[in-house]
């Protein structure tokens, strides 16, 4: 069997979940900058023309078998699935959560079901959304998450405080509990906390938070730097279905994880993580409990991260069978 030529589109400058994904399904990704956030819709719909054109010319210029795409808007889905039509292609979904909850003017769930029925597969995070993806006849297939051990690995560490330092991977996006993560920093002692992240766009005043290190967007290597320098990791959602790639790569760089107590991440992150409801309070008590019982939780997540790339090896098999990877 003639191995299948696969592209991956990302319409962001970068993800970690598609260059993972990428890796382990042999193809090329190709990111086509960033998202430009605009107040009206109708700019915001213009920004996407000029990434439209480049998709198109990808596509045309490699003409591949599969076309994997990062379905995080309805312009996306709908450039791919005509272009997988018109070449013959196999149009397959890494569906986020925001494919499905997202506000109705970026992606109304009837478009959501509607492209995946005529998408050749969707790789969606969740159970639910699986169910919900078949209930309208459409083919899902669930991989939570991709270990990236490799891909985070880093020899340098970074000069932190003599605290216990935390990472707080944060993008400031309005499912984010932050400023409760910080009120909550401001009550405990002997704690720093570094945060990743455009926190300009939240205007609030970093001079209140003393305990507290902003440090914006870093560029991959120092990323991973912080991450494996740090003594523990917090990524927080509002959402229910939403996945913490943050928490992925904590599990990637095994370090004890903060997240947030939903039905979907308890599931999921089963051993070295703490589950924290979205208040003060209760992160708080999280991060406590975490520093108090630390050397638990870091053998904890050490067995997690061996467990996780068990189970995964299974689902990336039946990913790369579908699309006649060997």
């Amino acid at each position: 069997m003639k191995h299948p030529k696969i592209i991956f589109i990302d319409w962001s400058a970068y993800s970690s979940r598609t260059d993972s994904l990428a890796r382990k399904t042999s193809a090329k990704p190709f990111y086509l900058g960033k998202n430009v956030r605009n107040k009206s819709a109708i700019f915001s719909l213009l920004s996407y023309l000029p990434k439209s054109v480049k998709n198109i010319e990808l596509v045309f210029q490699h003409r591949p078998n599969v076309i994997i795409i990062k379905n995080t808007q309805w312009i996306i889905a709908l450039v791919n699935i005509i272009l997988g039509k018109i070449i013959r292609a196999k149009v397959v979904f890494d569906s986020h959560s925001c494919a499905f909850d997202h506000p109705f003017m970026k992606y109304p769930l009837f478009l959501s079901k509607f492209f995946a029925r005529h998408a050749f597969l969707s790789i969606v995070t969740n159970n639910f959304h699986e169910k919900l993806l078949e209930s309208v006849k459409a083919r899902a297939i669930v991989i939570t998450d991709i270990p990236s051990e490799e891909e985070m690995a880093s020899l340098r560490r970074l000069n932190l405080s003599n605290k216990f330092n935390i990472c707080y991977i944060c993008t400031f996006s309005n499912d984010e509990p932050y400023l409760e993560v910080f009120n909550a920093a401001r009550k405990l002692e002997n704690i720093q906390i570094y945060v990743t992240g455009n926190y300009r766009k939240a205007k609030i005043d970093i001079s209140r938070y003393i305990n507290v290190q902003f440090m914006d967007f870093l560029p991959n290597q120092e990323y991973k730097a912080l991450l494996n320098s740090v003594d523990a990791i917090i990524t927080l959602t509002t959402r229910e279905y939403t996945m913490q790639r943050g928490g992925s790569e904590a599990i990637s760089v095994r370090k004890p994880l903060i997240t947030s107590d939903t039905k979907m991440l308890r599931t999921y992150f089963k051993r070295g993580t703490v589950f924290a409801k979205p208040d003060e309070q209760n992160i708080k008590e999280a991060i406590e409990n975490l520093k108090r019982r630390y050397e638990f939780y870091l053998d904890e997540v050490s067995k997690f991260s061996v467990e996780r790339r068990s189970n995964f090896k299974s689902k990336l098999e039946e990913l790369r069978k579908e699309l006649g990877v060997k």
